[in-house]
This record gives C-alpha cells, sequence and structure tokens, in this order.
C-alpha cells in the first residue's frame, strides 16, 4: 500500500470526494482544496509528494497554481498532473515543463485509472 500524499486541487466537490475516496482506497493519504489559492497553501503546509491540478478555478486557475508553487522553495519541485477537460492541445504549458509531469482528461479518467496511473508513476 502506498503512503504517498496526494493533493488534489478540484472546485468540483462530487468529483474531488469521488477521486478522494478511489485513491485513499488505493492506500494515499488525499488532501484536497477546492480553488486555487487554498492549495497552494496546503502544498506547502503538508508537504505533498505530487499535486493533481485543474485548471479552471476560482480565486486562481491552474496556470496561476503553478507559477505561485513555483515561486516557493518548499513547493517548487513537487510534480503536478493536470486533470482537466480542457483540450490539452489548446493549452501552452511550456514554461510548466519541468513541474507539470503529464496531462490527464477528467472525462476521460474514472477514480480507478487514476489511482493505477499514480501508482506506477510511483513504482
Amino acid at each position: 500500500m502506498s503512503q504517498h500524499r496526494i493533493l488534489l486541487i478540484e472546485d468540483d466537490e462530487d468529483l474531488a470526494t469521488l477521486y478522494r475516496i478511489g485513491l485513499e482506497k488505493e492506500g494515499f493519504i488525499v488532501y484536497t482544496s477546492k480553488n486555487g489559492l487554498q492549495g497552494i497553501t496546503k502544498a506547502i503546509e503538508k508537504e505533498v509528494d505530487l499535486v493533481l491540478l485543474d485548471l479552471m478555478m476560482p480565486l486562481a486557475d491552474g496556470r496561476d497554481v503553478l507559477a505561485m508553487l513555483r515561486l516557493n522553495a518548499k513547493s517548487q519541485n513537487i510534480p503536478v498532473i493536470i486533470i482537466s477537460n480542457l483540450n490539452p492541445g489548446t493549452l501552452d504549458l511550456s514554461q510548466y515543463d519541468d513541474q507539470v509531469i503529464d496531462y490527464w482528461v477528467k472525462s476521460e479518467i474514472t477514480p480507478k485509472m487514476l489511482a493505477s496511473r499514480l501508482q506506477s508513476y510511483f513504482s
């Protein structure tokens, strides 16, 4: 069982709950944040191993979160996986290549698939 600490920054509370439950069943420690500003604070305070980041959120969108994580010494090296329904081909995230390790489309991933992909990332 994994004891990796994951931060899920997702404003859709129902989806966040589904993902959290699925990841916890697989042994992950999961923290959630429903907006970008809260997520930045939690990423630093909880010393997470990975951030799952939605792009379209209130208070600070995903790009703002990436920029702010990069500015803090405690969070600048945390790997980030974008999890969004935005078409990845329409986004320019090249400035975050060292942070963003993958991009998953929400509508194509179930909680079980999410846990499986994260398990393989950490193995």
